[in-house]
């Protein structure tokens, strides 16, 4: 680009020497000479700070380790490596028997638990009825006696009928009581079985036994999103464990690339700029994209809890500035594994006619990817 500037300003200047008829001698040519030095320089300084480039760039993509939360023998692999997938499709199928096993144990104990519950909770009723049918044939008796005494005081009926009134109310007060006393029974063995938390014991197992159901659902190990899994090196028989992956799953990856910037042109990059990614695997294509996010934080300057002091001399030289950069077309069509390098141009609101500069710069940068000498 600098030989264009030169021969473009060269030309320039003869057309205006030959037009003009300006004279050739030492100080018109070192006049010249100076200002395509001056003007050349300062294109480029505004062009290079104006519009930042960097040929630090890639695509990227997330990664899912797939941990399973049971230790249990893989018998099943029924996902393909390198095929897409869509979200909640299996990915390896454990062996169940013990969580199976876990369920049923559960499921048992709740049983037995919930029929001697209910077993209580009858037996309770049952004495509570008791004292309310003993109470009403009290409260009948009670009549019956007194209606007896108004038919004997007017000479009506007998002594006779009023004394078996009489031990017909005394038979209703005894079988009350003894119906009372029956209900306060069943009532301090179910309020000491509920404080010794026996009838908790319900709650308990509920959560207990959901969590089993919940684990036995973990035996098939699922897909987290729309995506493929990658270098499947598993098999039937492998042991999952949680402290190791068994697989890495990959999803699908928006159209985003990663650049970064030295810490001079941090003025200048902001949300919305237009920019312009040339790939290093498709020579001679420009893609544009816009930068959607400025990582605010540059990665030198993390701070990671220790027992040491920090020490701002052991730490590299400046860093870089990220931004992740949304490309507009789509490249579907192109083989471009994630990870892929490329070069970035920003071009900004500042100086924009020189921006023309910075296009022509990272076209040039693009047709030179079609040569190879990794031969």
């Amino acid at each position: 680009m600098d030989i264009l500037l030169i021969l473009t300003y060269v030309a320039i200047c003869t057309v205006i020497f030959k037009v003009f008829r300006i004279p050739v001698n030492e100080w018109s040519l070192t006049t010249a000479g100076l200002g395509g030095v001056f003007l050349i320089a300062g294109l480029l300084l505004l062009m290079n700070y104006s519009h930042p480039a960097t040929t630090i760039a890639s695509t990227f993509y997330r990664t899912t380790p797939i941990i399973s939360y049971l230790r249990a023998p893989i018998i099943d692999v029924p996902v393909k490596p390198n095929v897409p997938i869509k979200k909640g499709e299996p990915l390896l199928v454990l062996d169940d028997t013990q969580a199976k096993n876990r369920v049923d144990e559960l499921e048992a104990r709740r049983a037995l638990v919930v029929a001697d519950y209910d077993a209580q909770t009858e037996s309770l009723r049952e004495a509570q009825a008791n004292v309310e049918a003993a109470q009403a044939a009290l409260a009948l008796a009670q009549t019956r006696r007194d209606d007896a005494a108004t038919l004997v005081e007017r000479d009506v009926a007998s002594v006779a009928s009023l004394e078996f009134r009489e031990r017909e109310l005394e038979t209703a007060r005894a079988q009350l009581e003894s119906a009372e006393a029956a209900l306060r029974g069943v009532e301090l063995t179910v309020g000491a079985r509920a404080a010794s938390g026996e009838f908790a014991q319900i709650a308990e197992i509920d959560a207990q036994l959901q969590q089993a159901r919940w684990e036995l659902e973990q035996a098939v190990i699922r897909a987290p999103a729309d995506g493929y899994v990658t270098s499947l090196a598993v098999r039937p028989g492998f042991m999952a464990r949680r402290i190791a992956p068994s697989m890495v799953f990959v999803e699908e990856q928006p159209n985003q690339v990663v650049a970064s910037f030295l810490q001079v042109h941090m003025q200048r990059l902001q949300v919305g700029d237009e920019v312009e990614v040339a790939f290093l695997g498709i020579p001679g294509r420009i893609f544009s994209g816009k930068i959607s996010a400025v990582i605010e934080y540059i990665p030198d300057g993390q701070v990671a809890p220790s027992g040491e002091i920090i020490a701002p001399e052991d730490r590299g030289g400046p860093g870089r500035m990220n931004v992740i950069i949304d490309l507009d077309e789509d490249i579907s069509e192109f083989t471009l594994p994630g990870g892929s390098y490329g070069q970035v141009a920003v071009y900004t609101d500042f100086f924009h006619h020189v921006a023309i500069i910075r296009k022509v710069l990272l076209r040039m940068q693009s047709w030179l990817h079609y040569l190879s000498f990794d031969h």
